[in-house]
Order: C-alpha cells, then sequence, then structure tokens
C-alpha cells in the first residue's frame, strides 16, 4: 500500500497530475478516513508521515475518529493502536458530526466493541482517560434523540 501512495503522491509533486495527500472526494472524504476505516494502521501511520490532516472531517462533519468508530476491522489491537494514534496526534473522540453521532455513536452503529471498550478505559489502562464531562458529551443524543446505547440495543 505503501509504495502505491508513494508513487501516487510523488505523481503530484513532480506536476504529473498525482494527487494530494488529503485529497478529497466529492463529500469530503480523504484517505486517511478510509485507511481508519479499513483499519489499516500501516497506512494511517504512512498518510500522517506524509502530511495527511487528521483534524479534516468530510461535509457531514465526520473526522478520522468517527471513520475509526465505523471501521470494519475485528483486529482489536489494531483497532486500539488506531485509536491511540489519533488520540495522540490530537484528535478528538467526542466531537459530535451534523447529526450529532460522535465516535461512540458511529462505532455502536456497528456494533464495534473495540472502540467503545477503548473509550471506556482510563488512561492507565492505554483508552483515552475521558474526564466525565467527555464521556457524557460523548454519550449525549443525536439529532434523532438517539443515545449511543439506544443504538447498540
Amino acid at each position: 500500500r505503501q509504495t502505491c501512495i508513494d508513487f501516487l503522491l510523488l505523481e503530484e509533486e513532480e506536476g504529473g497530475g498525482g494527487h494530494l495527500v488529503d485529497e478529497q472526494s466529492g463529500d469530503g472524504t480523504t484517505p486517511l478516513h478510509l485507511a481508519c476505516y479499513g483499519g489499516h494502521v500501516e497506512t494511517v501511520m504512512h498518510l500522517i508521515s506524509k502530511g495527511a490532516d487528521v483534524a479534516l472531517a468530510n461535509e457531514w462533519g465526520c473526522g478520522s475518529a468517527h471513520w475509526v468508530g465505523m471501521t470494519k476491522s475485528t483486529n482489536p489491537q489494531a483497532v486500539e493502536q488506531l485509536c491511540q494514534l489519533l488520540r495522540d496526534k490530537g484528535v478528538s473522540f467526542v466531537t459530535p458530526q451534523k447529526q450529532g453521532h460522535t465516535a461512540l455513536h458511529k462505532a455502536a452503529q456497528r456494533r464495534n466493541k473495540h472502540v467503545i471498550e477503548w473509550m471506556a478505559k482510563s488512561s492507565k489502562m492505554g483508552g483515552p482517560g475521558l474526564n466525565a464531562q467527555d464521556k457524557t458529551k460523548s454519550s449525549q443524543p443525536d439529532e434523532g434523540g438517539h443515545r449511543p446505547s439506544d443504538i447498540w440495543l
């Protein structure tokens, strides 16, 4: 993957019509978002090393944390590593997108227990160590009135 990414980015650097590291799709989704969704830790790290902006969100307001919340990865270590990497880069897991969904809502929609378990952990246990205010913020009802716990059930 990294070789392909490097080729596409090099083409842009050399004026060959390649791609920008933060090139957005029609709805603003970036390669970093898709790598998070796929649970591709090495690709996420590589894109960040090439200058990918972890703070970008698509037109729905979904950023990297939301995409990790929706990940298809079933590898708990990879999911936890992605969460921690993004958290270390300053990504908030409690910021709601336009419909009021936080990463916790997205994880509940996808039955992604790995993200939910990581969000519940203290920082000493390898989690984000959310304070009471952040826990409350992440579990607020979305625009439809649904809390993450309602979605999970």
